[in-house]
């Protein structure tokens, strides 16, 4: 609020008291995404074992169920004044690397994710709102829907741990990461965030979501002895200092207020 800009958080109901405290607008999301983040835990621990089939669950419980509940708080939101998303995968100019994306997709999409596109696509028939919303992208990847039909897309990273796109919409938005104490305590996610931690050689991917303590004495060794990591960490610390995430958000706004 140092932009001079009255804030509006769209979030859940057990948030409420924290948003109002700060001088903050607060506006429940509606039906079954206003849950509880002890809900959301309890789901993650009975997913520890990382099977396909309890990632799928997963999936549809926390994301594709809550779908048409976070569009009814963000219409209710516009009225008077959004989490995660994934964004597509990478089509390389080579031909060979924009196949083999295309069958991970396709696996995704009806291995993988098979289960929570099926809910997806029963709740998008059935809901007006979510119609409107992807009106323009009608069979699209639930993954990529979110980053696709959005107006902007805010990512609250730096380009440093995201994989490079060479297709990446021109709506996206990098902003560096959240300031201390606004960040997400759960890793709703850790296998591919450890995924993503390895490929930008800022950590070790212990590929697994239950490591002994072997593996951890390993890693932490390997982590603090080979410079590589240190050396890459120190990177991406300056590039996240030359992001201002929400100056960001704050241009984004003013961005979308100017095409109106």
């Amino acid at each position: 609020m140092k932009y001079s800009y009255e804030v509006t958080f769209l979030t859940r109901s057990e948030y409420e008291s924290a948003v109002t405290s700060i001088g903050a607008t607060f506006i429940p999301l509606g039906g079954s995404a206003d849950t509880i983040e002890t809900w959301i835990k309890n789901l993650l621990k009975e997913a520890a074992g990382g099977s396909l089939t309890t990632f799928d669950f997963i999936t549809r419980k926390i994301f594709i169920d809550s779908n048409p509940g976070q569009w009814e708080g963000v219409k209710r939101a516009l009225k008077s004044a959004v989490g995660s998303g994934q964004l597509p995968p990478e089509k390389t100019p080579e031909a060979q690397a924009q196949a083999r994306n295309m069958e991970l997709l396709k696996e995704e999409r009806e291995v993988m994710y098979k289960e929570a596109q099926a809910r997806f696509e029963e709740i998008l028939e059935k809901s007006r709102i979510l119609k409107e919303l992807y009106a323009r992208h009608p069979n699209m990847f639930f993954r990529n829907g979110i980053v696709l039909n959005a107006d902007l897309f805010v990512q609250m990273c730096c380009p440093g741990i995201e994989y490079p796109r060479s297709n990446a919409p021109k709506t996206l938005r990098f902003a560096g990461g959240l300031p201390p104490g606004l960040r997400d305590p759960m890793e709703t996610f850790p296998t591919e965030n450890s995924a993503r931690v390895e490929w930008a050689v800022s950590g070790v991917n212990l590929r697994t979501n239950r490591p002994t303590e072997e593996m951890l004495q390993k890693a932490v060794s390997e982590a603090l002895e080979n410079p590589k990591y240190k050396r890459r960490a120190e990177e991406i610390r300056a590039k996240m200092r030359n992001y201002e995430p929400f100056g960001t958000l704050v241009e984004a706004s003013e961005e979308l207020a100017g095409r109106e």
